[in-house]
């Protein structure tokens, strides 16, 4: 007999594959720029749109580790007239970095200090400094919307100001550093002490963008009269600070 074989098997062609579900896309995340702006300071008010005054300046703290950037322009003018003014980063007591252009990706860390200092004779765009991803601690005020920082808790002295917070009349103050403030009543004000680096630091009087009078080295004001709106102006611009530069206290009083 003849065997017939079986026909052959036939493969079942293949199945498509179900679709898979559409994951949902991760939201992009925020350019550096648009963090925050706490966690940013500016070179003076109007950053952006005018230049910073010669008689600029401020002193922040940082309070979380990060690293620095600048969301934009950076111009403290050192491709065109050299390195007068500058953005400086102490580190307990000692400049780590000074910086004419930005800083980026710098790792900053708890209580270092960034410090922005102006040599009181050029006028430039400035600049918004920023850490990623925390916060700068304000160590001064805002002046009170002026282009420069208000004093630290314990300049002021009742009717006094001394040079730095840490005055006690015998130590010398630190570098690249400086405050102003508006005189609020009329007056008269004199030197108890007084010993600045002669030519580097300089203690200004200041009628809106007319200079009064200026002090330096050991010569600081003695019974010059004041008047309520004028502004005193204290701007440290050199590392060279001396052993004998204890700064000052000057007090305020009827003349």
């Amino acid at each position: 007999d003849r065997v017939i074989p079986p026909p052959p098997i036939r493969p079942e062609p293949p199945r498509p594959e179900p679709p898979k579900p559409e994951l949902p896309k991760p939201e992009p995340k925020p350019p550096m720029e648009k963090l925050p702006k706490k966690n940013c300071v500016d070179s003076h008010v109007g950053v952006g749109s005018t230049t910073y005054s010669p008689l600029s300046g401020w002193r922040y703290e940082v309070t979380e580790n990060g690293k620095l950037y600048c969301p934009g322009t950076f111009d403290l003018g050192w491709e065109k007239d050299g390195a007068f003014d500058a953005v400086v980063l102490v580190r307990d007591g000692e400049i780590m970095a000074e910086w004419g252009e930005c800083p980026t990706d710098y790792d900053v860390y708890i209580g270092d200090f960034i410090i922005f200092y102006t040599d009181n004779s050029h006028e430039y765009l400035g600049f918004t400094l920023c850490l990623e991803p925390d916060a700068f601690g304000v160590a001064t005020g805002s002046g009170g919307g002026l282009q420069y920082a208000a004093p630290e808790d314990n300049v002021i002295q009742g009717d006094c100001f001394v040079s730095h917070p840490e005055y006690n009349g015998v130590d010398k103050y630190y570098p690249y550093y400086g405050y102003a403030f508006q005189v609020t009543q009329s007056g008269c004000m004199t030197a108890e002490t007084f010993n600045v680096r002669d030519g580097y630091s300089k203690l200004y009087l200041m009628d809106g963008t007319t200079q009064v009078a200026m002090w330096t080295g050991t010569d600081g004001p003695d019974g010059v009269a004041v008047t309520a709106g004028q502004v005193v102006q204290w701007n440290v611009d050199d590392a060279g600070i001396l052993a004998e530069n204890i700064g000052f206290k000057i007090c305020f009083s009827s003349c």
